[in-house]
């Protein structure tokens, strides 16, 4: 049984992204961002990404997406992983309520000069619902939850990591938006779990 250790932080997450339509269905995007953990005084990991969406009706949607990381060690120093992800998206309108279920498949490898046994690919499902509220108004409060369960690891399938979030989307004009939002993000069915809570805000220029 996995120990009962628990571990707690508070973190802080900035985004900033650009994105590009290219024609009415394919969406391209380019984004950076910074998470701080240690109570908000150290810089846990920066990543790179790039990606683009395809959007077969209002319904359906798939994207695929590269993630260039820089996670911080014990030591100090910056470990660099590569992160290729896939995502198809169900969304669903009724009335005001958007809901939006998401299903992701990702595999990640650390950098070369990393040990011979950190270059297997970690494989991960993910499966998350957003619920928003449309008030027809600049602003959209959301709420979302996320589970993590490996695959492709020759173990029983398991969850060991889920996130719970709240916040709200406002858009200035269609080039400009921002998104505010606070999450727990907790680790399960692992020794010595995480549990992170986390403020975090995005900008995203459009055009």
């Amino acid at each position: 049984m996995p120990a009962l250790a628990q571990v707690k932080d508070a973190g802080l997450w900035l985004n900033f992204a650009v994105e590009r339509k290219i024609t009415q269905k394919v969406t391209m995007e380019l984004s950076q961002e910074l998470r701080f953990n240690e109570n908000i005084s150290e810089l846990a990991s920066a990543f790179t990404e790039i990606g683009g969406e395809y959007k077969f009706n209002k319904r359906f949607s798939a994207g695929l997406y590269y993630r260039y990381i820089q996670r911080r060690q014990l030591n100090d120093y910056y470990l660099n992983s590569h992160r290729w992800f896939v995502d198809v998206s169900y969304k669903r309108k009724i009335k005001n309520i958007s809901l939006t279920l998401r299903q992701r498949v990702q595999g990640q490898v650390r950098a070369l000069e990393a040990s011979s046994e950190s270059k297997v690919p970690e494989y991960y499902m993910r499966t998350k619902l957003t619920c928003k509220l449309d008030l027809d108004k600049k602003y959209t409060p959301f709420v979302s939850g996320e589970i993590f369960y490996p695959v492709f690891n020759g173990e029983d399938l398991f969850i060991d990591n889920h996130r719970f979030s709240v916040g709200c989307d406002y858009e200035f004009n269609k080039r400009h938006s921002v998104t505010l939002f606070y999450m727990i993000n907790s680790e399960v069915n692992v020794n010595d779990p995480w549990t992170d809570y986390i403020s975090g805000a995005s900008y995203k220029y459009s055009f």
